[in-house]
């Protein structure tokens, strides 16, 4: 949600190709079967179509970028975090979605200050 500008528009992580994010896909370095990175923020990234599908996530970008972003201690700290045994409750999924909409409605609150950085 944070790489959306004021116009909903995105860029892919890897790849750097930008459009709504209504044709954009949540990639993730790691699996999505690993619960415990499944909506780890530092795993979960924008990205296009081709390169999540066709790319299989184009996963040497990604963790190129993900390096370069957070530190090469990052990939590490992913692939140990998705051994750890995770179980959500129905009240955890609930405040994640909350805690989700709660950013977005931030995000609605931040068009001005997006526009005046372009």
């Amino acid at each position: 949600m944070s790489s959306m500008d004021y116009r909903e528009m995105c860029t892919c992580y890897t790849c750097g190709k930008v459009a709504h994010y209504k044709e954009m896909h949540c990639c993730h370095y790691i699996s999505r079967r690993y619960l415990p990175t499944r909506y780890h923020e530092k795993n979960t990234k924008p990205g296009c179509p081709y390169c999540n599908v066709y790319l299989h996530g184009n996963l040497d970008e990604y963790a190129l970028r993900l390096v370069k972003e957070y530190g090469p201690e990052i990939l590490e700290e992913l692939n140990s975090l998705k051994h750890k045994i995770l179980k959500l409750s129905t009240q955890d999924y609930e405040d994640l979605i909350d805690e989700y909409k709660d950013k977005l409605k931030s995000l609605d609150t931040q068009p001005a200050l997006n526009e005046k950085s372009l």
